[in-house]
Protein backbone atom coordinates (compact mmCIF):
# COMPACT_ATOMS: atom_id res chain seq x y z
CA UNK A 1 0.00 0.00 0.00
CA UNK A 2 1.28 3.50 -0.83
CA UNK A 3 1.90 6.20 1.78
CA UNK A 4 0.49 9.01 -0.43
CA UNK A 5 -1.85 7.46 -3.33
CA UNK A 6 -3.37 9.86 -5.88
CA UNK A 7 -5.32 7.26 -7.58
CA UNK A 8 -7.84 4.82 -6.04
CA UNK A 9 -9.07 2.23 -8.38
CA UNK A 10 -11.76 -0.18 -6.77
CA UNK A 11 -13.93 -3.05 -8.97
CA UNK A 12 -17.45 -2.92 -8.17
CA UNK A 13 -18.57 -6.45 -7.35
CA UNK A 14 -22.79 -6.86 -7.39
CA UNK A 15 -21.54 -8.93 -3.66
CA UNK A 16 -20.24 -5.70 -2.03
CA UNK A 17 -21.04 -2.41 -4.19
CA UNK A 18 -22.86 -0.69 -1.29
CA UNK A 19 -19.72 -1.64 0.92
CA UNK A 20 -17.00 -0.44 -1.83
CA UNK A 21 -19.52 2.49 -2.56
CA UNK A 22 -18.83 3.48 1.34
CA UNK A 23 -15.28 3.08 0.91
CA UNK A 24 -15.08 5.61 -1.64
CA UNK A 25 -15.70 8.96 0.54
CA UNK A 26 -13.55 7.33 2.84
CA UNK A 27 -10.87 8.04 0.08
CA UNK A 28 -11.56 11.45 -0.56
CA UNK A 29 -10.29 12.35 3.08
CA UNK A 30 -6.77 11.36 2.06
CA UNK A 31 -5.48 14.70 0.56
CA UNK A 32 -3.42 12.96 -1.77
CA UNK A 33 -6.09 11.23 -3.74
CA UNK A 34 -6.94 13.03 -6.34
CA UNK A 35 -9.23 10.16 -8.94
CA UNK A 36 -10.80 7.97 -7.58
CA UNK A 37 -12.04 4.87 -10.45
CA UNK A 38 -15.09 2.65 -10.19
CA UNK A 39 -14.71 -0.15 -12.38
CA UNK A 40 -17.28 -2.18 -13.14
CA UNK A 41 -17.33 -6.30 -13.02
CA UNK A 42 -20.54 -6.88 -14.53
CA UNK A 43 -20.43 -4.92 -17.76
CA UNK A 44 -17.94 -2.78 -19.75
CA UNK A 45 -18.14 0.38 -17.47
CA UNK A 46 -16.70 2.81 -14.90
CA UNK A 47 -17.49 6.00 -12.59
CA UNK A 48 -14.18 8.43 -11.90
CA UNK A 49 -14.69 10.66 -9.23
CA UNK A 50 -12.15 13.49 -9.64
CA UNK A 51 -11.24 16.30 -6.77
CA UNK A 52 -10.99 19.93 -7.78
CA UNK A 53 -8.96 22.14 -8.45
CA UNK A 54 -10.29 24.07 -5.29
CA UNK A 55 -9.58 20.62 -3.24
CA UNK A 56 -13.53 19.99 -3.00
CA UNK A 57 -15.17 16.28 -4.34
CA UNK A 58 -17.99 16.23 -6.44
CA UNK A 59 -21.51 15.02 -5.41
CA UNK A 60 -21.62 12.91 -8.57
CA UNK A 61 -19.27 10.75 -10.47
CA UNK A 62 -18.46 10.81 -13.96
CA UNK A 63 -20.10 7.65 -16.26
CA UNK A 64 -17.85 5.92 -18.87
CA UNK A 65 -19.37 3.39 -20.81
CA UNK A 66 -17.88 0.83 -23.12
CA UNK A 67 -17.71 2.77 -26.13
CA UNK A 68 -15.65 6.21 -23.85
CA UNK A 69 -12.41 7.24 -23.60
CA UNK A 70 -10.96 7.65 -20.06
CA UNK A 71 -8.70 10.49 -19.32
CA UNK A 72 -6.81 9.64 -16.05
CA UNK A 73 -5.46 12.91 -15.17
CA UNK A 74 -3.62 12.29 -11.75
CA UNK A 75 -1.76 10.14 -14.03
CA UNK A 76 -1.60 12.08 -17.10
CA UNK A 77 -2.98 8.04 -19.21
CA UNK A 78 -6.24 7.68 -21.40
CA UNK A 79 -7.45 5.25 -22.87
CA UNK A 80 -10.47 3.57 -24.59
CA UNK A 81 -12.33 1.80 -21.28
CA UNK A 82 -13.17 -1.25 -23.53
CA UNK A 83 -9.33 -1.88 -23.70
CA UNK A 84 -9.28 -2.36 -19.91
CA UNK A 85 -11.62 -5.23 -20.51
CA UNK A 86 -9.54 -6.25 -23.36
CA UNK A 87 -8.90 -10.13 -22.27
CA UNK A 88 -12.05 -10.09 -20.05
CA UNK A 89 -15.42 -12.90 -21.05
CA UNK A 90 -17.10 -9.29 -21.30
CA UNK A 91 -14.75 -8.02 -24.05
CA UNK A 92 -15.41 -11.48 -25.84
CA UNK A 93 -19.14 -11.22 -24.93
CA UNK A 94 -18.98 -7.48 -26.56
CA UNK A 95 -17.98 -9.20 -29.72
CA UNK A 96 -13.90 -7.76 -28.41
CA UNK A 97 -12.09 -10.85 -29.26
Amino acid sequence: MLTEPILVIEILLPSNESETRENVWVYTTIPTVREILLIRSTRIAAELIRRGADGVWPANSQAFDADAALFLESLDFSCPLAAIYENTHLARNAGGG
